[in-house]
């Protein structure tokens, strides 16, 4: 059962000799970078320590580094620290819902800053970079609401059921302990996901992500949302498989794969 909770376990990881990006191995005429994952900008100072870094060809991280800075200023209003005037890179927009009005970010890309993190954890947890299968599907809820899930009803969501599902999923993995697991940052940055088949070819990945408690960060309106999702891709060596047990499960919040 993989687990990356040491600092010894991170120092280890930090010698894989592929990009965790783009997954090709380095050549000795190769410029690396090294990679923090989840970006260092997004942490508090005080939580900077033990984090997880992974190697990286200089032009692949250069090209997310406007992505990383969008994430990480909104993740870092958590913990009260907003960027300088003049460096802002997120679009704030007023929008209507109903009678009511309220503020949202408009267009952030983050399910896809998201997959690029899942694709370094399955990384480091694996030592390998994800076969993903031909379809290579990814499903993503993250902790935002989606625009489709505003009803225009004041105060109404339309939330998925698949979201439900997966949450009381990786729940029930995690209480029958049938989870891999990097935890990082002194605590603020936890991943954990679970391997189940699909078919005799086919495996998925059923995962959470938490940082600080950025559930908290959408309209209090809709729920805390912890951030779940799923990918499909080839069964790594050493992967932990889901348990077929049914394992019963308080969920007094259903959208928080982390929650009770």
């Amino acid at each position: 059962m993989p687990q990356i909770i040491s600092q010894c376990d991170l120092r280890r990881i930090s010698r894989l000799q592929f990009c965790c990006i783009c997954g090709h191995d380095f050549d000795a005429t190769d410029a690396r970078d090294r990679q923090h994952v989840p970006p260092r900008c997004i942490f508090n100072v005080k939580d900077r320590h033990c984090p997880l870094i992974l190697s990286a060809h200089k032009q692949c991280n250069q090209m997310q580094s406007s992505s990383d800075e969008m994430i990480g200023q909104l993740v870092a209003v958590i913990h009260n620290t907003y960027p300088r005037a003049g460096t802002e890179r997120l679009r704030v927009q007023t929008f209507r819902n109903g009678a009511e009005e309220f503020t949202a970010v408009n267009w952030f890309p983050v399910s896809s800053i998201i997959q690029q993190w899942v694709v370094a954890f399955h990384c480091a947890l694996y030592r390998s970079f994800p076969a993903l299968t031909q379809r290579g599907r990814w499903e993503i809820f993250d902790p935002l609401p989606d625009e489709d899930e505003i009803s225009g009803v004041a105060g109404r969501f339309r939330v998925p059921e698949r979201r439900f599902k997966l949450v009381k999923f990786l729940k029930a993995q995690r209480c029958a302990g049938k989870v891999d697991r990097v935890v990082t940052n002194n605590g603020k940055c936890e991943y954990l996901c679970t391997w189940n088949r699909a078919s005799e070819r086919e495996w998925w990945c059923t995962f959470g992500l938490r940082l600080y408690s950025w559930e908290e960060l959408g309209d209090p309106r809709g729920g805390s949302r912890g951030c779940v999702g799923t990918y499909s891709a080839s069964l790594p060596v050493g992967a932990t498989c889901a348990t077929e047990l049914i394992i019963p499960t308080a969920n007094f919040e259903p959208l928080d794969p982390f929650g009770r």
